[in-house]
């Protein structure tokens, strides 16, 4: 996952395991689905940031967003108490979905990279070919398109997790 979007925060409060876990269940709707996980969200409750279920010490969240983006972390993470702290641990990550579609996403862009190559090598051809990057420049802003969303929705949640 050296490539892929991922990030993992670790952070201490005074607060006590009981009260960072009431804070969280206050601004975590629980998850309702319907069938094959179809999500059902009311959206008249503001008081809502997020979407997921907390169990016991442990939870896994996403942020309630009002539009769309295939790059919102799930957040998973636990709350442990240590002597006079409690550390929280937040692990960012994509859905699994969209793992696989950037899977197929990059070996569909290598296998026209390598045929752009392969054509372009064996015409022997000495003189500039623009068509050769087409395949290369829409692999680069596919991977910093996935960067970009996926930084600034961690950025959003956790601020929003550290005001808690």
């Amino acid at each position: 996952m050296l490539w892929l979007p991922y990030y993992k925060l670790r952070f201490q409060t005074d607060l006590s395991l009981q009260s960072v876990i009431d804070r969280l269940l206050e601004v975590v709707e629980p998850e309702k689905s319907v069938g094959l996980r179809i999500k059902i969200r009311d959206f008249g409750h503001e008081k809502y940031l997020f979407d997921g279920k907390v169990t016991g010490h442990t939870f896994k969240i996403t942020r309630i967003i009002h539009y769309h983006n295939s790059f919102l972390p799930v957040i998973s993470g636990g709350v442990t108490h240590d002597l006079n702290q409690t550390t929280v641990r937040l692990q960012f990550k994509l859905t699994y979905f969209m793992y696989i579609f950037i899977l197929l996403f990059l070996v569909f862009d290598l296998i026209i990279i390598s045929f752009f190559l392969y054509f372009y090598f064996t015409r022997n051809n000495s003189h500039y070919n623009l068509p050769v990057l087409i395949p290369i420049a829409t692999l680069l802003f596919g991977y910093l398109m996935m960067i970009a969303g996926f930084g600034i929705e961690v950025n959003k949640a956790k601020k929003l997790l550290l005001k808690l």
